[in-house]
């Protein structure tokens, strides 16, 4: 099933590049909405046969609550993170369903997916480099490549961004939790999280800023963690693997300003946790 798995995203990346290819020698003829339409389209083609191969390979079911919270946009989605297939997930919940137009706020090292690179770079998304080490410089292009989200007659739009930065694992748990300790003892409120890494607030809070009518619609999720690296998918762990979503809203007139929006991150994110956890026990 595994070797299965890789000749179908090989074909899949292939015909990607292809069509992109394709939409790249017809948009001398085209508009340039009507050329952002296209890669739009290919994209979210992309995710939903990528997924489709996945679940019928290694027999995956998919359970989602609170999917009403989907729409209307803007909106700010804020995902738990914990393996590369999760980020299937606004496209084939989101994108495709609803026809909404995602701007991903992601690292750039993913540029390495040819399809990725390409059609990435070709709509309105962020690509951020952690190594920079400039924190102002890359929180300022986030601010630049969101602003004047939702305001395309063509499709509504939403931004996405993964608050933890980076996919869970127990180790970078226990790294983050040392330095947590070290730094304010035993008593903060993140070394409680078992299922989640601590929200980073920046991104977040600089796309609140630059969008403050986004709601921000958070999702939790459990069973993707069958999907984490090539081991799993190779020995039959992710065979016949239950994934549970459950979506929830938070309005934009309800995100404290100040100081307390970081207390109000942390609500979130606990909610975040125990979602996770509960979903788990289903």
């Amino acid at each position: 099933r595994g070797i299965a798995f890789f000749a179908w995203l090989t074909l899949m990346e292939t015909l990607g590049v292809i069509g992109l290819a394709f939409i790249w020698l017809v948009s001398f003829a085209i508009s340039d909405d009507k050329f952002l339409a296209l890669n739009f389209r290919l994209q979210t083609w992309w995710t939903t046969w990528v997924w489709q191969g996945a679940k019928w390979l290694f027999n995956v079911t998919l359970e989602v609550e609170g999917e009403e919270h989907r729409q209307p946009a803007p909106f700010i989605l804020a995902p738990r993170h914990t393996s590369i297939a999760d980020v299937l997930l606004p496209g084939i919940l989101i994108s495709a369903p609803t026809n909404t137009r995602l701007r991903y706020v992601l690292k750039s090292e993913l540029l390495w997916d040819p399809c990725l690179d390409i059609a990435g770079n070709r709509l309105p998304n962020v690509f951020v480099n952690r190594e920079s080490g400039d924190t102002q410089k890359e929180l300022a292009v986030i601010a630049g490549g969101v602003e004047g989200c939702n305001q395309d007659s063509h499709f509504a739009e939403g931004v996405i961004i993964y608050p933890e930065g980076t996919r869970f694992s127990i180790g970078r748990q226990q790294k983050i939790r040392a330095k947590l300790r070290e730094k304010f003892g035993d008593e903060h409120p993140d070394l409680k999280l078992n299922k989640v890494l601590p929200a980073r607030p920046a991104g977040l809070f600089k796309i609140n800023d630059t969008l403050p009518d986004a709601d921000v619609l958070f999702l939790a999720h459990n069973g993707f963690e069958s999907f984490r690296n090539l081991e799993q998918l190779m020995n039959g762990s992710a065979v016949g693997t239950v994934c549970r979503c459950k979506f929830w809203r938070v309005p934009a007139a309800e995100i404290p300003t100040g100081e307390q929006r970081g207390h109000w991150l942390q609500q979130q994110w606990a909610k975040m946790d125990a979602e996770v956890s509960r979903l788990g026990k289903q």
